[in-house]
């Protein structure tokens, strides 16, 4: 699988357990990982996993189980993503049957309900912004921050569903209009800007300090004016009204930059700690143990560390 379509990592909880999800393709995708870690803990959860995943395709037969897993990036507690294995609603519905525990039946229940109010958000937007928004608090994003992040996926799709209705269909085209509005309202290639926020393959915008959601919302809302005003059509004129209307919100962060503003802000939501020489030492007696412990073909076992590394 590749990881085109993926989505920012949203948080559901369980009894207190985070269960990861991104959607891929349209479809809401789990942490295994994670629903594993209900049953067995988070100290355990690797181990838990690898073994039922053994038990179900050679003791039970289903072999078919392999098919239906991928492996898809989950944001981890220090901001990096990891490869992990994850599945379906419908896959985790078959391997919830083979958990042997009294929680079982209970998750399978709850995730069977947060499957059908996703269903439902698809024709009450309302709701997703809701589900949304709680997802924000519990990564735990300031309130303003929340705000100015959802009204810029509103403006992005209004803009992004124009451009599609004037005859942009391929994905590059998308790339360069989305670049030529970020680099005119913050003056710097979209690469320098992640370089500058220390990122890698995460998503530049769900590091925006408020003043840059600000910039990028007002930029994106002008383009979508001068396109529909100017009834654009084709790639050439609506890139002129990409420029256009990222020099609007250009404008504004030379305005505000003139009065002694720091915009452009090397800001993320990364966990950057830095352990003391002791902690070190200790993390690494914890990670030589794990490697030790780790099944022949787990690449998970850091997820559920505070590890102090750097999306």
């Amino acid at each position: 699988m590749t990881d085109e379509h993926l989505q920012l990592t949203i948080i559901e909880q369980f009894d207190g357990q985070n269960i990861r999800k991104v959607k891929y393709q349209g479809e809401d995708w789990y942490a295994l990982v994670d629903i594993m870690a209900v049953f067995a803990g988070t100290g355990r959860a690797n181990k838990y996993w690898y073994d039922l995943r053994k038990k179900i395709i050679e003791v039970e037969g289903y072999k078919e189980l392999s098919d239906l897993i991928g492996k898809l990036p989950f944001q981890g507690e220090n901001g990096r993503s990891y490869k992990m294995d994850a599945a379906k609603f419908s896959t985790v519905a078959r391997i919830l049957q083979s958990v042997p525990s009294p929680k079982a039946e209970g998750f399978k229940q709850w995730l069977s309900t947060l499957a059908t109010e996703e269903v439902q958000a698809i024709d009450d937007p309302e709701a997703a912004k809701e589900r949304l928004r709680k997802a924000y608090e519990r990564m735990g994003r300031p309130a303003s921050w929340i705000k100015l992040r959802l009204e810029g996926i509103e403006i992005r799709k209004k803009l992004t569903d124009e451009w599609q209705v004037r005859g942009i269909v391929a994905g590059w085209e998308y790339a360069v209009l989305t670049n030529r509005i970020s680099e005119e309202t913050f003056g710097i290639t979209t690469k320098d800007h992640r370089d500058l926020k220390g990122l890698k393959k995460q998503d530049l915008r769900e590091h925006y300090t408020d003043i840059e959601h600000a910039l990028i919302n007002l930029s994106e809302a002008a383009a979508h004016e001068f396109t529909v005003q100017r009834d654009s059509q084709g790639f050439e004129r609506i890139q002129q009204d990409a420029i256009d209307g990222g020099r609007v919100g250009g404008r504004a962060r030379a305005d505000l930059e003139s009065q002694g503003l720091k915009v452009v802000s090397d800001q993320n939501y990364l966990v950057s700690q830095q352990p003391k020489r002791n902690e070190v030492k200790e993390q690494g007696k914890r990670t030589r143990k794990q490697k030790l412990k780790a099944p022949p073909h787990d690449e998970q076992a850091s997820l559920f560390e505070t590890s102090s590394e750097e999306q």
